[in-house]
């Protein structure tokens, strides 16, 4: 293909000028030579600040062709912007593929692949569904990696090995590692973002924290964290400022197993715990009944907590999102023995046996519609327990009161005889809306919300 040049000398006011190369040209791949070659200069359009016409220094280049181009150059023109996308493969082909500072957007479905990357002063942005496959990810200088999260996630990244140029006084103190939620709609679950298939730099978790590590536009997502797991060389975003949260790596659901916690560990007394990957998390009670003491479950992303055995909560707080369930095995049940649940509208609770025990809360927060009613099986009565045990927290702030004023929040199948006619004693705070009331039904099994209804306007006419 025959490249047109530009006149190669201007003509101001009788006096020849040199040739200026202005820097800053944007340069697209059209794929026009005989190979992939990034060396090739007619696989360019030609408008390049380099020789014949290719990317040079601080060059805008732009690959979007669906493409596997090689970059079959050791050393980057220092500062280009380049942006790969329609599906493009950037394949390094020589031995060391240096970055030499510039910056790199990997759109969706686009790759980075070949051997040993040197990531020298980069800052690279990854879309979900973005993939790098690289064999070495090497960082070095000051880098910045910037992950742009799905609706449901993050396509995890699986290079090889991670290596940190140590002889170039580089550590991880000198990488950016920034989180974008703002597409993101899912649960408080982990989201793995890079995995490793070895770390020849000897990071840790304690000393990943070095990086300046940034999560932007987490919205309603609980303090979520950028964390490094020991034992699987995975970098992630973890809830609950890197709390433990439920990955279910084992693949057999089970709670008392380690292996389905991103720690490796079972959760303890008074830790705050996520479940947020829309799994069943089975509780089958082997080696106890009991949640360990003050523990605080999040469950969300369409996520299920179940039990084949007996659930007691011994004081733990279980928060079940929209979406999200409470489930048993017939003739099991979950012991709220002095716990909270709180449910949001959306939410559902089929469990066989409901046992209220001790000084119990339930919460409710109603959507703009309404409230799903819960459906457990039966209300049971520990240590003879009865309403006045309870207290009752209902958030109408959302509800459109013009949609009606009798909403049922949890219809039982049956109840225990000491929850008949002493609903009373109950403690029932309404908020978001002044007025409201909360009933028993005892022929029907069902607990009652009464919301006052929107008045309409009264117009005086004169």
């Amino acid at each position: 293909m025959t490249r047109m040049r530009v006149l190669s000398a201007i003509l101001v006011w009788g006096v020849l000028v040199c040739p200026v190369v202005l820097h800053g040209a944007t340069v697209t791949w059209d794929d026009g030579g005989p190979d992939k070659n990034w060396s090739t200069a007619d696989n360019w359009d030609g408008n390049g600040s380099g020789a014949d016409g290719k990317p040079g220094t601080g060059d805008t280049v732009i690959i979007a062709t669906g493409d596997s181009v090689l970059c079959d150059i050791g050393n980057w023109p220092g500062g280009m912007d380049v942006t790969l996308s329609g599906g493009s493969d950037l394949a390094q082909s020589v031995a060391t593929l240096r970055m030499s500072s510039s910056s790199l957007h990997v759109g969706s479905g686009s790759t980075l692949s070949g051997g040993f990357w040197d990531l020298g002063g980069a800052d690279i942005t990854f879309e979900n569904g973005a993939a790098a496959t690289m064999s070495a990810w090497e960082q070095k200088f000051n880098n910045s990696f910037t992950f742009e999260l799905g609706p449901s996630g993050f396509t995890t990244l699986t290079p090889g090995s991670l290596a940190i140029a140590g002889h170039n006084n580089t550590t991880m103190s000198n990488a950016t590692y920034i989180v974008d939620m703002a597409n993101y709609t899912g649960g408080a679950a982990v989201i793995p973002l890079v995995d490793f298939t070895s770390d020849g730099s000897g990071t840790t978790a304690e000393t990943f924290q070095w990086a300046t590590l940034i999560v932007t536009n987490a919205g309603t997502y609980p303090d979520p964290a950028i964390c490094w797991n020991d034992s699987d060389d995975v970098i992630e975003l973890a809830p609950y400022g890197g709390g433990l949260a439920w990955d279910g790596e084992a693949g057999d659901g089970l709670w008392r197993n380690p292996t389905n916690w991103n720690t490796d560990v079972l959760p303890g007394t008074g830790e705050t715990i996520a479940i947020g990957n829309g799994d069943t998390v089975e509780w089958d009670a082997v080696g106890g009944q009991s949640l360990p003491g003050g523990l605080t479950v999040n469950l969300s992303g369409n996520s299920t907590l179940h039990s084949s055995a007996v659930l007691r909560m011994s004081g733990s707080t279980i928060n079940v999102g929209a979406g999200c369930s409470l489930t048993s095995d017939v003739n099991d049940w979950f012991d709220l023995g002095g716990g909270t649940v709180n449910f949001e509208d959306g939410a559902t609770n089929t469990v066989y046996y409901w046992e209220q025990k001790g000084n119990i809360t339930l919460g409710f927060t109603l959507g703009e519609t309404g409230f799903t009613a819960l459906e457990p099986v039966q209300l049971r009565s520990g240590n003879s327990a009865t309403w006045s045990n309870a207290t009752l927290n209902v958030d109408i702030s959302a509800y459109d009161r013009s949609n009606g004023k009798t909403i049922t929040l949890i219809d039982w199948g049956s109840h225990h005889a000491n929850f008949t006619d002493t609903f009373d004693g109950v403690t029932a705070n309404i908020t978001g809306h002044e007025g409201g009331s909360l009933s028993w039904d005892t022929s029907e099994s069902q607990l009652i919300l009464h919301v006052v209804p929107l008045q309409g306007s009264i117009m005086i006419v004169r």
